[in-house]
């Protein structure tokens, strides 16, 4: 596990900056740390944060160092901006940005009301790994991982180590089973995402309560179906069909470890399928409708469709 040493020089600058009292007047605060792994330092890391009272900005820059630099290069800054009143930052703009190998990848977040307004991942990743569906609701009431560590009182506070982070969804659209040939055939489908987006990763509980389940598919079926003229519903498909497909689900909750990049673009489904997704979505006039329905043909059809 990676540990943080703070230059001691620069502790006690960094930690009072980091607990501000409420009514504070304009404070400005930097610490430097080395992050060690097993005793061995690999990288370096520079924190800088300014509080006027009523707004902040925090930047946070890293870079490979020491040893660590004998087998890997790169360097990493974030930085987070918004609101400061209370006893807390309440972040409104979160940029990461990442090098190594001469390739950028960066990530930029805006809020508005502790909603997650936009999220944009550039490159958008190419993995191809299964992902947790989540609705929109669950978007809300959040903060980035910078500003959610500070603290604005008279000491730190051990909890701030047991922060957790949420998950943020990029470019995604539901796809109804309507789209699909293989609807008209057997009528065994379901509904799904297509995304393109950054999923997290940690220890994970199981939920494996059949109400519980039945009620999740439902209730993010209902939504999604909602708009449309014919709504689909989980009745629709043949009660067996839909009690097999829910055998297979889990429900979980993730306590954050590490995020990834990853997509579903309908590369899993039959050709025909795959025509009817992209017509599907290319026939919705929403904008983000249009850009999946030009993701799935990149990248769904190999870029051949």
């Amino acid at each position: 596990m990676a540990s943080l040493r703070p230059l001691r020089s620069l502790a006690a600058l960094a930690f009072a900056a980091l607990s501000l009292p409420a009514a504070a007047a304009p404070v400005s605060g930097t610490a430097n740390y080395i992050v060690s792994l097993g005793g061995i330092n690999i990288a370096e890391m520079a924190v800088n944060l300014n509080d006027d009272g009523r707004r902040y900005t925090m930047d946070v820059s890293a870079n490979v160092a020491g040893l660590g630099s004998i087998v890997a290069s790169g360097t990493a800054s974030a930085q987070s901006a918004g609101s400061s009143a209370g006893a807390g930052l309440v972040s409104q703009k979160f940029d990461l940005t990442t090098r190594a190998n001469g390739e950028d990848f960066s990530i930029r977040v805006a809020y508005a009301g502790k909603n997650v307004e936009s999220f944009v991942v550039t490159p958008p990743i190419l993995d191809n790994v299964d992902r947790v569906p989540i609705e929109r609701s669950q978007l809300s009431g959040v903060n980035d991982f910078l500003a959610s560590f500070v603290l604005k009182g008279k000491a730190l506070d051990k909890s701030l180590c047991a922060q957790k982070s949420r998950i943020f969804t990029g470019v995604e659209r539901y796809v109804t089973p309507a789209w699909y040939a293989t609807k008209r055939e057997t009528g065994k489908v379901v509904p799904t995402w297509n995304y393109v987006t950054v999923q997290v990763r940690g220890p994970a509980r199981a939920i494996e309560d059949p109400a519980w389940l039945r009620a999740q598919l439902e209730s993010l079926t209902r939504q999604q179906e909602a708009p449309r003229p014919e709504p689909w519903a989980v009745t629709d498909a043949p009660e067996p069909f839909i009690a097999a497909q829910a055998r297979g689900i889990v429900g979980v909750e993730v306590e954050i470890a590490s995020i990834l990049g990853k997509f579903k673009l309908s590369q899993n489904r039959r050709e025909d399928d795959k025509l009817g997704v992209l017509n599907g979505l290319s026939a919705e006039p929403e904008s983000e409708s249009q850009a999946m329905a030009a993701l799935v043909k990149q990248h769904g059809f190999n870029g051949t469709a």
